[in-house]
């Protein structure tokens, strides 16, 4: 092989890429070759000059990197929590207007009443007011377990805490006390779903 068709081959010497046959040619003609021997250590010193350049850079833009990872996961999570909250809002479409959902109830209600009590003959006159209670206690518990405003904010604060903050043992103590104030309500089973799965279990 003459200087020719060695040239090529310095770089894939130099970073060791060469076939064993290649490796043998290339060796035996530095052996007899001052100037591609020379240029040889010239291709390895301009190599190790990048590397030290490359590494260089990468020391000065890592903590950028790092950041940037940062923001990048707390928008993602910030996003996640925003779609969950959706999700759970788009299934319960009259959280959105709770007292228009109360006016529906009770005018309902009062519907009920009315047609229970002109057009429905009952067979115990004496339990008509007991029933109206019974019915008027329902919807009242009806209304606490879909319509607490709070409770919704607090699970709201906890799904940041966990989602953006990163900090699942507050977020866990938000959520039991969630669950432990407004027992049997939908917020509370929202609750009950974010423990059962996350990934910290005191």
């Amino acid at each position: 092989m003459n200087c020719n068709d060695i040239a090529p081959l310095l770089i894939a010497y130099v970073h060791n890429d060469l076939s064993d046959e290649e490796r043998e040619a290339v060796e035996s003609h530095l052996k007899n070759c001052p100037e591609c021997s020379r240029t040889l250590e010239e291709t390895i010193w301009t190599v190790e000059l990048l590397e030290r350049k490359v590494e260089a850079d990468m020391e000065s833009v890592e903590p950028l990197l790092g950041d940037l990872e940062v923001k990048v996961y707390r928008r993602l999570a910030a996003e996640w929590v925003r779609e969950a909250r959706r999700r759970w809002i788009d299934r319960l479409w009259f959280l959105r207007r709770p007292w228009a959902w109360a006016a529906y109830a009770a005018a309902a209600l009062a519907f009920g009443v009315y047609i229970g009590s002109h057009h429905l003959a009952p067979e115990r006159p004496a339990d008509q007011p007991a029933l109206a209670a019974k019915a008027d206690e329902c919807i009242r518990m009806r209304l606490r377990m879909y319509a607490d405003e709070e409770a919704f904010r607090k699970l709201e604060s906890a799904h940041v805490i966990k989602y953006v903050r990163g900090d699942e043992w507050k977020a866990w103590g938000v959520y039991n006390q969630v669950i432990r104030e407004n027992p049997g309500t939908v917020a509370a089973m929202i609750a009950s779903e974010e423990i059962s799965t996350a990934e910290y279990k005191p």
